[in-house]
């Protein structure tokens, strides 16, 4: 009867600790959707951010030809957990140099060493496409609220 007691904690504890309601634990997500727009035109290509307010996980995701975009937070596509977030929106665009030449030391460079394969040669600019305000926490004035068993469908415009 001892082994049997043993058992049935062993199992008990198992389920409780392993019983979280999301992925290993984690805690539940709810499908997280929405469009994004600068100054009224669409943002394709554009990295979203819910950075929490509270203890839940972080959830991204990235804005396609319209604009549109749905979080994930465990495993593609799966959402956000429930909760407040700051929105945070960044779009990069790295613009390579020319190729050859000489960088800022006056060293003659290697037309192949250039960001555009990976190397992140001298003279390479990279220019953020949306306000800094929009890609920090403490600036941006985005922000969501994720419910359980809602329609949680974000519209975000970004401006200067």
């Amino acid at each position: 009867m001892k082994q049997f007691t043993a058992a049935l904690l062993s199992l008990s504890l198992v389920c409780i600790s392993g019983c979280g309601g999301g992925p290993e634990g984690g805690q539940p997500v709810f499908e997280v959707t929405g469009n994004v727009k600068m100054n009224g035109a669409i943002l394709a290509d554009a990295t979203v951010i819910f950075s929490p307010v509270d203890k839940q996980p972080t959830a991204t995701g990235k804005t396609d030809a319209e604009g549109n975009f749905t979080m994930t937070t465990y495993e593609f596509g799966d959402g956000a957990a429930a909760g407040k977030y700051k929105v945070l929106v960044s779009k990069s665009l790295v613009k390579a140099s020319s190729g050859g030449g000489a960088d800022d030391a006056g060293h003659e460079q290697d037309p192949e060493d250039s960001a555009v394969h990976g190397k992140g040669g001298g003279g390479d600019d990279i220019a953020n496409l949306v306000p800094d305000k929009f890609s920090r926490a403490t600036t941006t004035t985005l922000d969501a609220t994720v419910e359980a068993d809602k329609a949680n469908t974000f519209s975000f415009e970004v401006t200067p």
